[in-house]
Parts: C-alpha cells; sequence; structure tokens
C-alpha cells in the first residue's frame, strides 16, 4: 500500500481553497461553511485550526488517530499535527478560524503563551464534545471575532481580533482543562519529554540556543532528543528552538525603542551581523527589512 505524502499547508493555501475574500496574512475566519476541506490528504497546516461545529457531522485524523464530531464539537489542531478532513455530512456545518504566532505577534500577543496551554500538546485529545451551554458561548465568539474583524474601516481592527481570538483560545483551554485536566490518560514518555523540553525552551530560548544544551538539562543526548520531538511535531528541536527565536525577533523589532542591535544583544547572538543572518534564513528577510514592511502594513 503507498504511503500517503504529507503536504504543507499554509494559511494562503486555505483562503484559495475556499475562495476567501475576508483574511489578512496568517489569520483568517469563516462564516458558517457547509464543507471543511483543507487538504483530501494528510497535511501539516502552518497555523492553528480551531473550529466548531453547528449542524452534521465529519470524520478526521489526527496524528493517524480518527476522531468522530457533530454538533457542540470543537476541533483544535497545532502545526505540528498531522490533520486528514476523511468525510463531512451532507448537512455539516462549521465555523473556524485558522492563525500563525506571527500573527499574534504582530500584534503584539506574546505568542509562547500557545506553548503553555495543554490543548497544543503534541498528545492533546484534538476533537471535544462541548455542553450546549459552553458551545452557545463559545459559537457566539466565534460570530463576533467574525463581525469585527469585518469592520474595515476600524483603525484597531486587527488588535481587536486578536484580543478577542486570545479570549476565545482561553475559554477554549479552561474547558480542555476541566475535561482533561484530571481525567486525561497518562502521557507516554516521549510525550512528557516534548512536554519538559518545551518548559525549558520558554524558559530559556533568549540565552540558549543550541540543542545540546536542553538535552544536557533532560539529562538525554542531543540525538535522542532531536529524533524524539522529530517524531512527535514533524520538525527537529533545532527547528522549534530556531523558531522560537525568530518568533521573538519579529515581536521585539516591531518596538521602534529596540535598535537591530539591542534586539541582537537581548536574543544573546554574539554579533548584529550573525543575527541578521540568522534572521534572514528564518523569514527571508533582512531585520531592516522586516521592520520597514511591518511599518507599511501598519499604516
Amino acid at each position: 500500500m503507498p504511503r500517503l505524502s504529507i503536504k504543507e499547508t499554509s494559511i494562503d493555501d486555505i483562503k484559495y481553497t475556499y475562495r476567501f475574500d475576508w483574511s489578512i496574512h496568517d489569520f483568517l475566519v469563516s462564516d458558517e461553511q457547509h464543507y471543511l476541506r483543507i487538504h483530501d490528504l494528510p497535511t501539516h497546516v502552518d497555523g492553528y485550526v480551531i473550529g466548531i461545529c453547528t449542524r452534521g457531522t465529519a470524520r478526521i485524523k489526527v496524528n493517524r488517530k480518527e476522531y468522530k464530531g457533530g454538533i457542540n464539537n470543537m476541533i483544535i489542531t497545532s502545526p505540528h499535527q498531522v490533520l486528514q478532513v476523511k468525510e463531512t455530512s451532507k448537512d455539516f456545518r462549521c465555523r473556524f478560524i485558522v492563525f500563525s504566532k506571527r500573527f499574534l505577534t504582530a500584534n503584539f500577543i506574546n505568542p509562547h503563551i500557545l506553548d503553555t496551554f495543554r490543548f497544543s500538546e503534541a498528545g492533546a485529545v484534538p476533537v471535544i464534545k462541548l455542553e450546549e451551554r459552553a458551545a452557545n458561548e463559545l459559537q457566539s465568539l466565534f460570530i463576533y471575532i467574525w463581525k469585527r474583524f469585518h469592520e474595515n474601516n476600524h483603525p484597531y481592527r486587527r488588535e481587536i481580533t486578536g484580543n478577542l481570538l486570545m479570549v476565545l483560545l482561553h475559554d477554549f483551554e479552561a474547558i480542555y482543562q476541566q475535561q482533561y485536566g484530571l481525567t486525561e490518560k497518562k502521557r507516554t514518555r516521549k510525550e512528557e519529554l516534548h512536554r519538559k523540553f518545551n518548559e525549558l525552551l520558554f524558559r530559556h530560548f533568549r540565552q540558549e540556543h543550541s540543542v545540546r544544551f536542553y538535552a544536557e538539562q533532560l539529562f538525554i543526548s542531543a540525538k535522542h532528543l532531536t529524533e524524539t520531538i522529530k517524531e512527535l511535531t514533524g520538525k527537529t528541536a533545532g527547528a522549534w528552538i530556531d523558531r522560537t527565536l525568530a518568533l521573538e525577533a519579529e515581536m521585539l523589532l516591531q518596538h521602534p525603542d529596540y535598535s537591530v542591535q539591542q534586539v541582537s544583544l537581548l536574543l544573546n547572538f554574539p554579533d548584529q551581523s550573525s543575527f541578521g543572518k540568522f534572521f534572514k534564513k528564518e523569514t527571508g528577510q533582512s531585520p531592516t527589512e522586516y521592520r520597514k514592511g511591518n511599518a507599511v502594513a501598519k499604516n
């Protein structure tokens, strides 16, 4: 049996698939959709997908495990998970939001907060059955985010949308913890290693950039850490370190009080040149180009 390839899907790809006009870079919010087709094949989505089913049923696979959801079910997946939509019923309806950490960074929201949520862990349950009251409240939030996002003439449309998104995510995290905080199945050794790596990364990424440091803190080899994180997330430990650094750099570069040199020092690069090379490799832009482009986008 041939092995299915794993496609990389960007938020722009989803916008094109749905022919959405109501999106911006790294963020889109849907109205009530009659189908859910991110991609027929397994895919890594370059962002978080959070949705709520309002009618009908759907079958999806997340990390090769199949789930069935229906009315008042929420789905949430992280960029490191493999998502495949298998089937939706004819009467299926849903609302969903897709966003990346870059969207949060652009709105001065600390993107690392997502790494502290239990629903974003590698072994988290991606489909959650909500009580009717909670489902109605969260669906109202989806609708309100949709409404506020469409206020095109509002000067703080992006900022309002970003903060409403964080309300939605915190409300969902509270529900997730209530349902799975005590009854969730015990993490495997690999899942526990991933959790501990994320905790260390959150505390030390500004100063420590090497896989070796994190491996030593976990009392394992760098090779074992790299292989385990890649198996669970599809990306190596080094790639996650670099991605976390790049996101922090983007956030710092948006502050006009910080020079590029100061940002490089805050992130413990030996000099501005090495920081510039790293940032260009991760984002495709130099720090100065990024700063100028972001200033234009804000205007």
